[in-house]
């Protein structure tokens, strides 16, 4: 269904990825403007995203037009005062109002970006980051299904990124102001994710607070939970997955399978990144990085517990700990380049990173979200 469309649709979205990542590696042009650019495309691509019936957008698109139908003062004593999620429900509100839903995509990339963008920006130039490896941190990124989850679900990943914005200004550059407060706190009325993504940068401080036998304690309680929760559910995980597998082969229902699969490879390339980083954590100015690691680490942990539910697995491992994961994994590249694995010897981090970008690129775009990006219908 929608071959065409959606060959159009991944292949657009790739051969832009392809070009930005050449101009990073093969031309003067600065790192900044690639990327000014390069948010360019990324809006234009979500404006003229038209989404399946069966998409969140599509159904979030039914919501801003009920919403947009009522006045101010009806819609937020009737629908936004009470609700758990205020803020977004008045994005959609004023965005309906300007009768142009597609607006809406582009205001979510817009935000998402610009903050995961600022946040390459920042740690290239702290760092010293060469631009080859900054594009290679953006093809792994932007080939994952983050994308999809910007345009497509909104809510989340805008209350991720708002959250990150104001972590990466605590820890890395050692700022907090007004701003970092109104963005948690609107991050918090847009999705319940909020809760948790703070709830984890929370327990990073808790722990970094902590000396000698607690956090050593605190650290096998940890890995003890995960140990029990991961061979209670062994058993049902397998099960489900050869099942899920079954289903796509052998019948016509919607599967997760390749998503699942993605995620397995994402987190693998979290947990080799991990590894090497370890190498670097002693060095004086990559410490500042330590919160960044940390939280990826538990973001990986949680989405290991959780890993017989597709969506708190994928949530966790496959988008949280990627974005969290950015500067360590830009500062890793830059510091270990030309260096044997930790893991797998004989084979530098920047071999593997690279490898595995280009096998999820290919599972995105063919049986994953990105599969589903279509800019028009025959």
């Amino acid at each position: 269904m929608f071959l065409i469309e959606r060959f159009v649709g991944f292949g657009t979205y790739m051969a832009i990825l392809l070009v930005a990542c050449l101009f990073l590696i093969k031309t003067t042009a600065s790192c900044k403007s690639v990327l000014r650019v390069y948010l360019v495309c990324l809006c234009v691509m979500a404006y003229c995203y038209k989404p399946y019936v069966t998409a969140d957008l599509y159904r979030i698109y039914e919501t801003m037009d009920f919403f947009s139908s009522m006045s101010f003062s009806v819609f937020w004593s009737e629908f936004a005062l009470e609700s758990t999620s205020p803020v977004a429900r008045l994005i959609y509100w004023a965005i309906g109002k300007t009768g142009n839903n597609a607006l809406l995509p582009v205001f979510s990339a817009f935000v998402c970006y610009s903050i995961i963008f600022w946040i390459i920006n920042k740690t290239k130039e702290k760092y010293a980051v060469s631009k080859f490896n900054v594009a290679c941190v953006l093809f792994f990124v932007m080939t994952t299904s983050i994308y999809i989850s910007v345009i497509g679900g909104i809510r989340m990943m805008l209350s991720l990124c708002l959250i990150l914005f104001s972590y990466f200004r605590v820890t890395v550059e050692k700022k907090f102001g007004l701003i970092d407060v109104l963005f948690c706190v609107s991050a918090l009325f847009i999705h319940a994710m909020g809760y948790a993504v703070i709830g984890i940068c929370a327990l990073v401080f808790a722990v970094k607070a902590i000396r000698g036998i607690e956090r050593k304690s605190l650290y096998l309680g940890i890995i003890g939970v995960v140990g029990i929760v991961f061979f209670v559910k062994f058993r049902d995980v397998v099960n489900r997955l050869y099942r899920k597998f079954l289903e796509y082969v052998l019948g016509d229902r919607h599967s997760d399978s390749w998503e699942y699969i993605m995620g397995v490879l994402i987190v693998a390339v979290l947990m080799l990144l991990f590894f090497e980083f370890r190498r670097l954590r002693n060095e004086e100015d990559v410490r500042t990085l330590e919160p960044h690691h940390s939280a990826a680490v538990l973001s990986v942990v949680v989405a290991m517990c959780f890993c017989f539910e597709f969506s708190f697995f994928y949530r966790f491992g496959g988008q949280l700990a990627v974005l969290l994961s950015i500067p360590t994994m830009m500062v890793t590249l830059e510091k270990r380049k030309g260096k044997s694995g930790t893991v797998i010897r004989g084979v530098d981090f920047r071999s593997v990173l690279i490898l595995f970008s280009l096998i999820i690129a290919v599972l995105s775009c063919t049986r994953g979200s990105l599969s589903s990006l279509k800019f028009f219908e025959l």
